[in-house]
C-alpha cells in the first residue's frame, strides 16, 4: 500500500505540474505543426452530437454495443449530466446484471482462461472486452458507489491473465493483442481511480508486449515468440504502444513530462479545457507540499525498464513512418487506440513528435467517412454503432479527460476543499472528508448560488457517509430525510445522493417520496440511489422530462409514468417491510415540472 501510494503521489505531481504548462506545450504544438482541431472545435462537438443522436437511436443491439455506447454518451457529456442520462444509466444497468456471473466464476475458482462455463456464445464471460468495457463504464461513472462491483471485475480480469502475460479468449491458447490492450486500459483506469492492481500482474503484462514485440516495433494480432514478423495495421501498433505507456504510468516508471515555461504565473489555468474539472492554486500547494514528503524511491525489483523503454522508442520509430488513418483495418479502433498512445506522448514528450498532428488526421478521415445520420462504418464485428462508439471516444479525447485531473470530489474545486489533503487507499482526498458529515451538512444553505450547491452536491457524491459514527447517524440522517423537502433543488439532490450512499432500507422511503420530486434531476438521482440500496437491475425506467431534441415531453405522459415508478418501488419496499409507512404522495396531483 505504501508503495502504491508513492507511485501514485509521484504520478499525480508530474501531471500537477504540467497543468501549469499546458498551455504552453499547445502553443509550440500549434505554431509549429498547424494544428486546426481540438475537442472543442465547433465542428468536433457537432461531429459528436451528430453521432450521440445516432446511438441513441440505434440503442438496442447486443449487451456489449449497449454498453459501449453508454460510454460514448458518458464521455459527450463536459459535466456531471451523465448521471442524468437515461441511456447510459440504462448501460449502467447492463453491467450490474452480469456482475453476478463473474462472482460466481471469482467463487467456483479458475486458473487464466480455463472457466468452465463459458461457451463461445456467451461473449460476457468468454472474452474479455465486455468485463473490460463494463469496469470502464462504472469506474467512469460513479466509482465509489459501484466499489464493490468494480473490484469484482478487477479480479476476474486479473484472474484470467495467462501466466505468459497476456489475455484472451476462454480455453485459447493464442494470446491476443487488442483483449490485452482493452485489459492494460481497464486496469490503468482503475488504477488512476485509486484501485489497488497487483504489481506482478503489470509485470506479467510489460513482459508480454516486450517478449513479443518484432524488430520493427510491431505486433501481431495473435503473437507468438520467434514468429518471422509482425502486423502492419495501425490498429494493432496502437494497442501495443498504448499498453506499454499505461502499465509504465502503473508501475510508476514513465519518464516525467518535460517542462515548459507557461505563459504568466497566477494563470496556470485559465487555459484548460472547459470540460476539465480544475484544481485551485491552493490544491496544487496541497499536493506538492504532500508530494515532497514522499521519497523518489528506484522502482520495485522484476520491472523490466531497460525492455519498456526500448519497446516504446521501436514503436514510437515506426510511427513516424507508417501512421494513415486510410486503412481497411478496423481504422475507428485504431483511433480510439492511437489516442490512448498520443495522451501518454504528449505527458511525456509534450507532443506526439513523430506525427504532431495526429489528431487533424484522425477529425478530418471521420468527417470523409461519416454518414448522414452522424454514424461511421467500417469492416468488422459490431456494425456502425460499436464503430461510431469509437469515434466518439477518439473525438473527445477520452484518455486525455480522464488523465488531465481525476474526477475525485475531494478534488473538485468548491465545498469542502478548505485544509490539507492526505491519501485513503491510494487516493488524495480532503481531510474534510474524515470527519463527521454534521459540519458538512450544517454549511447548506438556501441563499448559496446554484454553482456553489452543484459543487456540494458533487463533493456529497464522493463524502465519507459510509463512516459516520453510531453515536451521530441517526442525527444526521434525520438531517437528509428533511433536506428532501427543501425548497431549493439542488439541496434535495444533496440529500438524496448521500441517503443513497449509506445503503440503509430505512432510508428507502425518503428516496421514494423523492420519485415524485418536480425537478427531472432529483427523481433521476432518487431512482439511481434506489437502485443502489436494493441492488436491483430490472427496475422500470424513469420518464424522460424532454425529448431528444430538448423538447418538454407531454406533462400528462411524464406523471404517468412517475406514478408507474413510485408503485414499483413503494411496492417493492412494503414487501419487504409490510408495517413500514411512507412519506404522504398525492399521486393525483403530482407537482409540475
Amino acid at each position: 500500500m505504501l508503495e502504491t501510494t508513492r507511485r501514485f503521489l509521484r504520478g499525480f505531481s508530474r501531471l500537477v505540474v504540467l497543468l501549469g504548462v499546458v498551455w504552453a506545450t499547445n502553443f509550440f504544438s500549434t505554431a509549429n505543426a498547424q494544428i486546426k482541431y481540438d475537442p472543442q472545435h465547433p465542428e468536433v462537438r457537432q461531429m459528436v452530437r451528430e453521432g450521440v443522436a445516432y446511438l441513441r437511436s440505434e440503442f438496442k443491439g447486443n449487451w456489449g454495443e449497449v454498453v459501449l455506447s453508454g460510454l460514448a454518451i458518458l464521455n459527450s457529456y463536459d459535466d456531471f449530466g451523465f448521471r442524468q442520462d437515461p441511456q447510459v444509466n440504462e448501460a449502467v444497468q447492463k453491467v450490474l446484471s452480469v456482475i453476478p456471473k463473474y462472482a460466481a466464476e471469482l467463487e467456483g475458482g479458475f486458473n487464466g482462461h480455463e472457466l468452465t462455463n463459458a461457451s463461445p456464445d456467451d461473449k460476457v464471460l468468454y472474452r474479455l472486452y465486455e468485463p473490460c468495457i463494463g469496469l470502464m463504464l462504472l469506474v467512469e461513472y460513479d466509482d465509489v458507489a459501484y466499489d464493490r462491483e468494480i473490484r469484482t471485475l478487477i479480479d476476474f480480469i486479473v484472474r484470467r491473465q495467462d501466466p505468459r502475460g497476456g489475455w484472451t479468449y476462454n480455453n485459447n491458447a493464442n494470446m491476443d493483442s487488442s483483449q490485452t490492450q482493452y485489459c492494460c486500459l481497464a486496469l490503468w483506469l482503475a488504477h488512476h481511480k485509486g484501485f489497488e492492481i497487483p504489481l506482478d500482474h503489470s509485470v506479467s503484462a510489460v513482459n508480454f508486449w516486450v517478449s513479443h514485440q518484432f524488430s520493427d516495433g510491431t505486433w501481431a494480432y495473435h503473437p507468438i515468440i520467434n514468429q518471422p514478423m509482425g502486423s502492419p495495421h495501425v490498429s494493432l501498433a496502437a494497442a501495443g504502444a498504448g499498453s506499454l505507456y499505461m502499465l509504465g504510468d502503473i508501475l510508476g516508471v514513465n519518464p516525467p513530462p518535460k517542462r515548459l515555461v507557461s505563459r504568466k504565473p497566477g494563470e496556470l489555468f485559465a487555459d484548460l479545457p472547459p470540460f476539465v474539472e480544475r484544481l485551485t492554486p491552493r490544491e496544487v500547494e496541497n499536493l506538492l507540499a504532500e508530494q515532497a514528503n514522499v521519497k523518489d524511491e528506484p522502482p520495485p525489483p522484476g520491472i523490466n525498464v531497460q525492455g519498456l523503454n526500448g519497446a516504446k522508442q521501436k514503436i514510437n520509430s515506426w510511427f513516424a513512418q507508417q501512421f494513415h488513418t486510410d486503412t481497411a483495418h478496423w481504422p475507428y479502433y485504431a483511433l480510439y487506440g492511437f489516442e490512448r498512445y498520443a495522451t501518454f506522448r504528449e505527458k511525456v514528450d509534450g507532443e506526439v513528435t513523430e506525427v504532431p498532428d495526429w489528431y487533424d488526421q484522425g477529425v478530418e478521415y471521420i468527417k470523409r467517412t461519416r454518414s448522414g445520420d452522424g454514424s461511421v462504418s467500417a469492416s468488422g464485428e459490431g456494425g456502425p454503432p460499436v464503430h461510431t462508439a469509437l469515434a466518439i471516444l477518439f473525438l473527445v479525447r477520452s484518455t486525455q479527460r480522464l488523465t488531465n485531473l481525476p474526477k475525485d470530489a475531494a478534488l473538485n474545486g468548491g465545498f469542502g476543499l478548505g485544509g490539507n489533503t492526505s491519501v485513503r487507499g491510494g487516493r488524495v482526498i480532503n481531510e474534510e472528508e474524515k470527519r463527521d458529515i454534521t459540519e458538512m451538512l450544517n454549511r447548506v444553505k438556501a441563499d448559496m448560488s446554484p454553482d456553489e450547491l452543484a459543487d456540494i452536491a458533487a463533493s456529497f457524491r464522493n463524502a465519507a457517509v459510509t463512516s459516520i459514527k453510531d453515536k451521530s447517524r441517526s442525527q444526521q440522517l434525520l438531517m437528509l430525510k428533511e433536506m428532501v423537502k427543501n425548497e431549493h433543488w439542488q439541496i434535495r439532490i444533496v440529500a438524496v445522493r448521500a441517503l443513497g450512499q449509506v445503503r440503509m432500507i430505512d432510508n428507502c422511503p425518503a428516496l421514494i417520496f423523492a420519485l415524485t420530486d418536480p425537478h427531472p434531476d432529483v427523481v433521476q438521482e432518487a431512482n439511481i440511489a434506489l437502485q443502489f440500496v436494493s441492488r436491483k437491475t430490472d427496475t422500470p425506467p424513469v420518464p424522460r422530462a424532454k425529448t431528444p431534441d430538448g423538447n418538454d415531453t407531454n406533462q400528462e405522459e411524464y406523471d404517468q409514468g412517475i406514478r408507474a415508478l413510485y408503485q414499483y418501488w413503494s411496492q417493492w419496499y412494503m414487501q419487504l417491510k409490510p408495517d413500514a409507512q411512507l412519506f404522504p404522495v398525492d399521486l393525483d396531483n403530482l407537482p409540475g415540472r
